[in-house]
């Protein structure tokens, strides 16, 4: 699809160049391979503009590399002192911003031979720019997800008081970071305004006079174009543009001539937002967003730039959800496979591993044979009375003058006769001792004496 036109009389936009770092054509640059201030080694230019030239060169006291831009000496000798005030504003008001999707500033001054600089971090993709060039519409998804990150750029902007006035897609870069894709980094604050009052540093004059437009044509808003005061609303003016151009690949109003522009700006109704293959109700839903963006009352406009970040986010998630569906439906679940009962077998000798010693059937059969045999062996020992046994050594004899009466050994019950042994007792007593024969001392009055049962032990 054609990119749009660029009318007859208006300037020509900057060009900003992609960070894959494509040298421009032309003369060698006399600053190319020469050292900035004493801290940055120039390698090679990447873009221009109207009023600066960006190189990328090196920092030398970390070693990293950054995007350097530099006051072009023609335009500083014609704009003179209005041009140093608008660089050092650039530099103060981007020090002021640290949201992720805003170019961040490194560094601002001046070096020996009067070139004003700004050292900002070093972007890797291109312009929105190049990239409507090169793919034209961009589907609703990827357009929300752009649009989001541009309106919480500036709604961290607006917050800090600073508005951007020329937003556009030559100044907003893209590129992918981190396994993130389409990283939106804002840029390009040479035309911001503050609006919260004088800052530390800063002249508190302006340095546009009243009634001049400020902006690009196709991207500003009607109270620009009448040399009105910018505002927040005015930033969010030019997001519809872009939104707008993201979704159809080309802007609302066009014309052959300056005025038939900003007559389509100032008078006429933006042309229906047409989406082919949308659901209605989404479709909908974008073309209210954009008209209301695009309102010519700054008061029609949404009041905040991270309200209209929420609602793209929503519409994104909106679009993205048939895709998400057709993508789960579209992976087949994996067949439920029951799990193997546990077996009992024993693991084969051809199942061994290296490390394990194979055991066969035979050698089980042999070693449970071998253990019934000894069980048999042990029980024939115990159960033959005649198996010879080897006899506990004979106690030690008690001397003659340790010789007691049996009567003396009895319990004191039993001498009295009022406790007779119980049976169970009694019975132990009869049972011959198949180890040790009796060997009970003699008493020296008389026979020896069991001292439960008062009778002699048979003999063996």
């Amino acid at each position: 699809m054609s990119r749009r036109p660029s009318p007859p009389d208006a300037p020509s936009p900057p060009t900003a160049e992609p960070v894959a770092h494509r040298v421009l054509a032309g003369a060698a640059d006399p600053l190319v391979g020469t050292t900035l201030a004493g801290a940055y080694h120039i390698v090679e230019r990447i873009g221009s503009g109207g009023m600066a030239l960006v190189y990328r060169a090196r920092q030398i006291a970390v070693g990293r590399d950054v995007a350097v831009k530099v006051v072009r000496e023609s335009t500083g000798r014609a704009l003179g002192p209005v041009l140093v005030e608008r660089f050092r504003r650039e530099a103060l008001v981007t020090s002021r911003l640290s949201h992720p999707n805003t170019v961040r500033l490194i560094d601002f001054g001046e070096d020996r031979h009067g070139r004003l600089y700004l050292v900002l971090e070093l972007l890797r993709g291109r312009p929105l720019v190049d990239l409507l060039a090169e793919e034209g519409a961009l589907p609703p998804a990827r357009a929300a997800h752009i649009g989001a990150q541009i309106c919480r750029a500036l709604a961290d902007a607006h917050e800090q008081g600073v508005v951007h006035r020329d937003l556009k897609p030559e100044n907003v870069f893209v590129g992918d970071y981190q396994g993130e894709k389409d990283v939106v980094k804002v840029m390009d604050f040479g035309l911001a305004r503050l609006v919260s009052g004088e800052t530390p540093g800063l002249p508190a004059r302006r340095l546009t006079a009243t009634g001049i437009a400020v902006g690009t044509p196709l991207f500003m808003s009607p109270e620009q174009r009448r040399g009105l005061e910018a505002t927040p609303a005015s930033d969010l003016y030019s997001v519809g543009v872009m939104l707008y151009e993201l979704l159809t690949g080309h802007v609302p109003f066009t014309g052959a001539s300056l005025e038939a522009i900003h007559a389509g700006h100032l008078n006429e109704a933006p042309p229906p937002l047409a989406l082919e293959g949308l659901p209605a109700d989404e479709l909908v839903l974008w073309q209210d967003l954009v008209a209301s963006l695009l309102s010519k009352d700054p008061a029609d406009r949404p009041a905040h730039a991270a309200d209209v970040a929420v609602q793209l986010e929503a519409l994104r998630a909106a679009s993205l959800a048939p895709e998400v569906a057709a993508r789960a439906s579209a992976i087949q679940p994996r067949p439920e496979v029951p799990a193997p009962l546990p077996t009992l077998e024993k693991p084969s000798p051809l199942d061994a591993t290296p490390d394990e010693p194979a055991t066969g059937s035979a050698a089980g059969w042999l070693a449970l044979l071998l253990a019934v045999v000894a069980v048999v062996v042990s029980a024939m020992a115990w159960s033959n009375p005649d198996a010879p046994h080897t006899p506990r050594p004979p106690p030690r004899e008690a001397p003659a003058t340790e010789a007691m009466p049996w009567r003396a050994l009895e319990p004191p019950e039993l001498r009295t006769g009022v406790l007779d042994p119980p049976p169970a007792r009694r019975a132990r007593a009869q049972e011959p001792d198949l180890w040790t024969p009796w060997t009970s001392p003699r008493a020296p009055d008389g026979p020896a004496t069991c001292p439960v049962t008062r009778r002699c032990p048979t003999p063996r």
